[in-house]
């Protein structure tokens, strides 16, 4: 994105010229990509440097950078992702901290989400008109004619969101990629509970990509192939938790040892 994009053209989780759903910037399902491995990226590096000092500073710098590359009107000028990323990564990051997130933290995120995005506005703003975005122009628009070409876009993009769970093969991943999580995580009973006592950034990098998942299916129009996308992500990692919480027991716990 930094450079142009160019690596997005015809691969898997990019555009084809066929398709031709985005030309500039990060569409959904780069979005979908770059903000699972962000957030699992912050979760294994907490969970791995636990306890350095600069731990967490790396974190939010990550995050930031993901923010900033994502939304940001000279990369990947991406409104929906803006308003999914500030929210989950927030939250993925009160839980790396160790605290239990509460109703005016998550109202916090949804306003900073928000404000993040009026930031990205004014700067969009005061480009050129030639180099300016859809976000600009969107507000130009409903400057022009009224609160009512808002609206309209929102309704859109609402309409094209459960469309697509009709028309997407990525519908059919999502219920047994859930189960699989489920699974993974919940057996035997009491495995969810054991994750928080002994692998408690991994278990926030899950849930901090649950509600990528589900923030970035609202406000965006790409529909189920999101959240799709992200559990992609997040079963593998449930994988190798579930794996590694048979073959090492977490600090606190006796180790079994066979006869």
């Amino acid at each position: 994105l930094v450079t142009g994009g160019v690596l997005q053209l015809n691969t898997v989780f990019g555009y084809s010229p066929i398709v031709a759903g985005r030309f500039a910037g990060a569409g959904n399902i780069v979005f979908a990509v770059f903000g699972a491995t962000a957030v699992l990226t912050a979760a294994l590096a907490a969970y791995r440097f636990d306890g350095r000092r600069w731990t967490m500073s790396a974190v939010v710098a990550l995050f930031v950078v993901t923010i900033a590359i994502d939304g940001a009107p000279s990369f990947g000028s991406d409104v929906g992702g803006v308003l999914a990323l500030v929210p989950a990564l927030g939250l993925t990051l009160l839980l790396l901290t160790g605290r239990k997130p509460k109703l005016g933290a998550l109202v916090a995120a949804v306003v900073g989400g928000l404000i993040v995005l009026g930031i990205f506005l004014l700067i969009d703003l005061s480009l050129p008109s030639e180099s300016q975005t859809h976000l600009a122009r969107l507000y130009e628009d409903a400057r022009a004619r009224g609160i009512g070409v808002f609206v309209d876009t929102v309704q859109r993009k609402a309409t094209a969101n459960l469309r697509v769970f009709t028309s997407t093969i990525w519908t059919y991943f999502v219920p047994p990629a859930l189960m699989a999580m489920i699974y993974l995580l919940r057996r035997p009973s009491g495995r969810w509970q054991r994750l928080a006592v002994g692998y408690p950034k991994l278990r926030a990098g899950l849930i901090g990509g649950l509600v990528l998942a589900v923030t970035g299916f609202a406000v965006n129009d790409s529909g189920i192939v999101i959240p799709a996308v992200i559990l992609s992500f997040l079963v593998p990692m449930a994988l190798l938790v579930h794996l590694s919480m048979d073959t090492r027991a977490p600090a606190g716990e006796p180790v079994a040892v066979n006869p």
